[in-house]
């Protein structure tokens, strides 16, 4: 069973999350995402928690949305907290931006790739 990948962001990046999620399969990479993973009606809290404490480490999607989002905030910083790796993914986000946490984290840059990934 491949190693568990929790992609955190805010939901109006779903659209880029999902394609993202959606090209990471294809090379054999698990994923989970809240809006693809939460059947209706489940308390989204719970299945939140499950999956944060499952993974392996948070591809975390900075956006100028996700940097004011509660829930991201609260989600990347569980993965501080347990020691597990967090990937930042600058999305429409200038490196000053970064919240001061993660400023010694390497990222990609989604806004510099010159590659295209699935229609990313």
């Amino acid at each position: 069973m491949p190693k568990l990948f929790f992609i955190s962001h805010s939901s109006e990046d779903d659209a880029f999350v999902t394609q993202l999620a959606k090209s990471l399969r294809a090379e054999g990479f698990a994923t989970w995402v809240d809006h693809e993973n939460i059947a209706p009606a489940a308390y989204w809290r719970d299945k939140i928690k499950k999956a944060m404490e499952q993974a392996v480490s948070c591809l975390l999607v900075l956006s100028p949305q996700s940097i004011r989002s509660h829930g991201v905030l609260v989600e990347w910083h569980y993965f501080f907290r347990e020691r597990k790796p967090i990937l930042p993914i600058l999305f429409g986000l200038k490196e000053p931006d970064i919240p001061y946490e993660l400023v010694l984290i390497q990222y990609v840059d989604f806004g510099s790739m010159r590659c295209k990934i699935d229609g990313i």
